[in-house]
């Protein structure tokens, strides 16, 4: 969840971590939207501890993810939000809803292909 997400950010900066490596998503939300109260109250607590430990030198790097999604494309459908609770199909776009930690300022996104 976002606390512990935050927290971390927060220890990695504190303790002078040279990188973070993020591959998980933020429960409950898979793409966080911005453009929503409660989503967005996430997006920015997650961005300004990612900018403040940025500040103090930490690097944060993120896995792209592993649904294969294209994070470049204007529409996805998420059918796994909120997983702590019943999901709900529906369709974002990753430049309002993103992919959080991975498509936040700051984060640098890996990814790798073949098997």
């Amino acid at each position: 969840y976002t606390e512990a997400v935050v927290c971390g950010f927060l220890w990695a900066a504190e303790h002078g971590v040279d990188v973070t490596n993020n591959s998980y998503y933020t429960d409950p939300w898979l793409f966080a939207c911005k453009n929503d109260p409660d989503q967005g109250a996430l997006v920015e607590s997650l961005t300004r501890a990612i900018k403040y430990a940025e500040r103090k030198g930490t690097v944060h790097v993120a896995a792209a993810g592993n649904a294969r999604h294209d994070l470049s494309v204007d529409a996805i459908e998420d059918r796994t939000s909120p997983n702590d609770t019943e999901p709900v199909t529906r369709t974002i776009d990753p430049s309002v809803c993103p992919d959080i930690p991975t498509m936040l300022p700051g984060v640098v996104t890996v990814s790798a292909t073949g098997a």
